[in-house]
């Protein structure tokens, strides 16, 4: 189970003898950011430093259970967002507030509003939205896939790629897919342990692509280790205008690092102007 939130809008009412004019606004790329944020509330002033500068945003471990997904919403200023839990199959009955865990979130600007829908394909781990953008239309699959370690890691893993596999092969002649989030594994050969083959494999099956300048550097370190298992894949990687790994900054209390990207697509926004 998915759940959609979008704000309110007000109508804007001119003085008399005022003209609304619908005008548009064509844009020729968006910003797109990849984060796990470990838990939406303590990261939340990181949070607020990221969304002016960007366009759509997929948060994986939001830390918030069903019945507080609502509160989102006072994180994402002018954002709106689609969302799943790590209990969304099965809502937890809490007699005790406790800290949540998991689950992956899309959030994109209000003016996109009319452009985004939000698609009912996924679990509490995969996340989807279709962009109407052109020369065709945008799958934006959002992922935070199995950590690695423990005994039914392997059979989670592929569970998860199996799905993704299907939601790829549900809409990629139809449009331009895009697959963003933490991984758990790496495309780096450095590191080849079982999850890093099947994610390796999986993203040569479906010819999944990045740009070369994420080179080598980290996105996640924790104590003495640090590995890059965050990414943004595209069909077409010519649609990858830019990419980069961000910095740690002093208000990131996450133990990852944001990837963003630039992305070629064409929306024509509608402004309405009141003169």
């Amino acid at each position: 189970m998915f759940r959609s939130f979008s704000r309110q809008r007000n109508d804007r009412t001119g003085h008399s003898g005022d003209v609304t004019v619908q005008s548009r606004d064509v844009i020729d790329h968006f910003k797109l950011l990849t984060f796990n944020i470990e838990g939406i509330r303590g990261n939340a002033p990181y949070l607020e430093e990221i969304l002016p500068f960007n366009d759509f945003i997929c948060l994986q471990e939001h830390w918030l259970w069903q019945y507080e997904q609502q509160e989102a919403t006072k994180f994402l200023k002018h954002f709106n967002y689609a969302i799943r839990s790590s209990d969304c199959n099965f809502p937890k009955v809490h007699s005790v507030r406790s800290r949540g865990n998991g689950g992956v979130m899309i959030c994109w600007n209000s003016k996109f509003d009319s452009y985004v829908k939000t698609l009912k394909d996924g679990n509490e781990r995969i996340i989807a939205v279709e962009i109407n953008s052109s020369p065709k239309r945008i799958c934006l699959i959002n992922c935070y896939l199995p950590t690695s370690g423990y005994s039914d890691t392997a059979v989670k893993y592929q569970d998860n790629l199996d799905l993704l596999e299907i939601i790829i092969q549900k809409y990629c002649d139809s449009h331009q897919i895009i697959l963003v989030g933490d991984m758990n594994a790496t495309m780096l050969l450095s590191r080849r342990n079982d999850s890093d083959r099947r994610f390796r494999s999986f993203i040569d099956k479906h010819k999944l692509g990045t740009l070369a300048n994420m080179g080598t550097a980290p996105t996640y370190q924790h104590g003495k280790g640090s590995s890059q298992i965050d990414y943004i894949f595209s069909h077409t990687v010519d649609n990858l205008l830019e990419l980069e790994i961000c910095h740690q900054h002093p208000t990131n209390t996450s133990s990852h690092v944001p990837v963003v990207g630039k992305i070629k697509a064409t929306l024509n926004l509608t402004c309405a102007k009141i003169y």
